[in-house]
């Protein structure tokens, strides 16, 4: 986290289906001072922000059962409060693009992500600025 005296520690849910995945980005979250859980699915998803309210979801798109796109709309319509939803993808195509602008994700990575710009907009989130850009990461056509 940055040491600017106004950032604070965030709730974030890391939604994956890839447990090694999910538990690595939890971990490094947790490292950054965030208070982090995982779910491993899109159903676990759903009964841990009914009892535990996010302040951040990271989202795999492209999940087993419940995709990314889908727990997202559901997490909208759920989730009373404010909640940044923030997607992840390894497929960057034209069509892919305009799945996760159905999602209603607010900031949208490409794998593999680069943590250094999660964190910068994890910080922007914390400290209530508003964030440079709803694309981070790679290039993607739009």
């Amino acid at each position: 986290m940055t040491s600017d005296a106004n950032a604070r520690r965030l709730t974030v849910l890391v939604v994956d289906d890839n447990r090694h995945a999910a538990d690595m980005l939890a971990e490094m979250l947790r490292l950054k001072g965030h208070n982090a859980r995982v779910a491993y699915g899109g159903e676990q998803a759903l009964v841990i922000v009914r009892v535990w309210r996010p302040d951040v979801a990271i989202l795999d798109v492209d999940m087993d059962g419940i995709s990314g796109v889908e727990l997202a709309t559901r997490m909208r319509d759920e989730v009373a409060g404010p909640i940044m939803l923030v997607a992840v993808s390894e497929v960057g195509a034209n069509g892919e693009v305009a799945r996760m602008n159905a999602g209603g994700f607010d900031h949208v990575f490409l794998k593999p992500m680069d943590e250094d710009e999660l964190l910068v907009l994890l910080d922007a989130r914390a400290s209530d600025r508003p964030s440079a850009s709803n694309w981070r990461g790679r290039s993607v056509p739009g």
